[in-house]
C-alpha cells in the first residue's frame, strides 16, 4: 500500500510541474511488482503447506 502512496506522490509532483527523474518511477515500479510476487509466491507456498499438513493428518 505504501508504494501506491508513493506512486501516486510521485505522479502528482510531475503533474504540477516538479521534475521527476524517470528513475523514480521505474525504481517504485520494480518494487512494487517484485513485491507483489513475492507475497504471491508467499501465499502459494502458504497453501501447499497448509495441503501438505492436512494430507498427512
Amino acid at each position: 500500500m505504501g508504494m501506491v502512496i508513493c506512486l501516486i506522490s510521485l505522479y502528482l509532483l510531475n503533474a504540477n510541474g516538479i521534475i521527476v527523474p524517470d528513475g523514480c518511477f521505474i525504481i517504485t515500479w520494480s518494487f512494487s511488482i517484485v513485491t507483489a510476487v513475492a507475497t504471491l509466491l508467499s501465499a502459494i507456498g502458504q497453501v501447499m503447506s497448509d495441503k501438505k499438513i492436512i494430507k498427512e493428518s
